[in-house]
């Protein structure tokens, strides 16, 4: 049911021409859904729980952050009543949500226009009692971020979208930049996206959640100077997916840029202060990364040795390691808790969406189960499952569509 290893040697041929390459990727998908479909859009041994005791449809967003509360109670979510199979720009916005475990209740804390269907409004749990999500204030036309005090229920407003946080600071970008090259991550409630670019002075932004002030920690320029080669020149360039270690002293990011449509990907390490900046990966593809302990990361990317595949990659040393019993796998979503990974695959032949637990002390890959996606979840509105544990790793968090609109569930693995 899986797409080969050839199949997916012909779709890298293909991306030197993108609009082409999609073109054929739907058609052939087509084909073989309609040779390969199963009468069930949904199979596991294990129980599957839908959150929110609303029917509006529900997701949680990005794979890198845990839904759960600290002390396992509560459950952040987006809820929205408008229509998911469309992209973000034709939909209304979306609701900030809470969901207790308990007593099976759940209540709306905002309503933000700032989103997309991958990642939600970047809602995270900031500590016990706050969550943070990004939002957008129109009488200014500006994105910002607001923190929510689930005891006392008051917002305090930040001036900055965030990206990703780390107990006081949080760690930014251009969203307007996304919107236009990577329109799947960007928001659009903005009446107009464009805007001057400077490679001077865009990049990444450290916010201060405590002093709510911001500055410019790196330019796009000085990450171009970091690992410079000529095909760079003259090519649109942007930073993405920032993911703060678990220590908090550094975070990770990706360098992309695109050059008569093909796009080029480099994984990027640095300290929080911005010293120490340097490329961990950089033979054309990198794709979904993870933190698997303060000095370790799980990354889905090309070698230039070993092909693609997932690698285990100190970032002391940078000695890479591929994971071996998973190159059968193609991308996916990785999220690390202790010695376990979920990682999720994309739709195989039949349109079915695996959900994969992978133990790195044993090496061995068990499926959690199996979920239909509909080709009317295609491109920006797609939902990939983006798994993510609990806090310690007893549940599991999934986005899926296989009930026919777009839910978030849970299910004790």
């Amino acid at each position: 049911m899986r797409y080969s290893a050839k199949e997916r040697f012909v779709a890298h041929l293909l991306s030197s021409f993108p609009e082409l390459k999609q073109k054929i990727k739907y058609v052939y998908q087509r084909l073989n859904y309609w040779r390969f479909k199963k009468d069930q859009n949904f199979h596991s041994e294990n129980i599957l729980m839908r959150i929110s005791d609303v029917q509006d449809a529900s997701f949680f967003g990005y794979y890198d952050r845990s839904p759960m509360s600290e002390d396992g109670k509560q459950v952040l979510f987006h809820s929205t009543s408008g229509d998911t199979r469309k992209e973000p720009r034709f939909t209304q916005g979306i609701d900030v949500m809470l969901f207790d475990l308990d007593t099976q209740k759940a209540h709306k804390v905002a309503t933000t226009q700032a989103f997309n269907w991958q990642q939600g409004a970047k809602s995270q749990w900031l500590n016990q009692q706050e969550i943070i999500f990004n939002d957008y204030f129109p009488s200014e036309n500006k994105y910002v971020s607001k923190i929510y005090n689930t005891e006392t229920k008051q917002f305090r407003t930040i001036d900055n979208p965030i990206y990703d946080v780390f107990q006081d600071y949080a760690l930014s970008l251009s969203f307007d930049r996304l919107s236009e090259l990577r329109p799947d991550y960007g928001y659009f409630a903005k009446e107009s996206s464009q805007h001057s670019f400077d490679l001077d002075k865009e990049g990444l932004i450290y916010v201060d959640l405590k002093e709510n002030t911001s500055h410019l920690l790196l330019s796009i320029d000085t990450v171009i100077k970091n690992h410079y080669r000529e095909e760079m020149d003259d090519a649109d360039h942007l930073v993405n997916h920032i993911m703060i270690s678990p220590c908090g002293t550094k975070f990770m990011f990706l360098h992309r840029w695109f050059k008569n449509g093909v796009r080029h990907d480099s994984l990027m390490i640095c300290d929080r202060d911005g010293r120490n900046l340097k490329c961990l990966a950089d033979d054309g593809m990198v794709s979904h990364c993870c933190w698997k302990s303060k000095t370790e990361i799980v990354a889905y990317l090309n070698d230039s040795q070993f092909g693609a595949n997932y690698y285990l990659i100190d970032i002391v040393d940078g000695e890479r390691k591929p994971i071996l019993f998973l190159s059968h796998l193609g991308d996916g979503h990785p999220h690390v808790c202790g010695d376990e990974m979920l990682v999720d695959t994309y739709p195989n032949k039949a349109r079915m969406k695996e959900l994969l637990l992978y133990n790195f002390k044993t090496n061995q890959l068990s499926c959690l189960g199996e979920f239909f996606e509909s080709f009317q979840y295609y491109g920006q509105s797609r939902c990939d499952l983006h798994p993510r544990f609990s806090r310690k790793g007893e549940t599991v968090f999934v986005d899926s569509v296989h009930e026919g609109e777009r839910h978030l569930y849970m299910m004790k693995k």
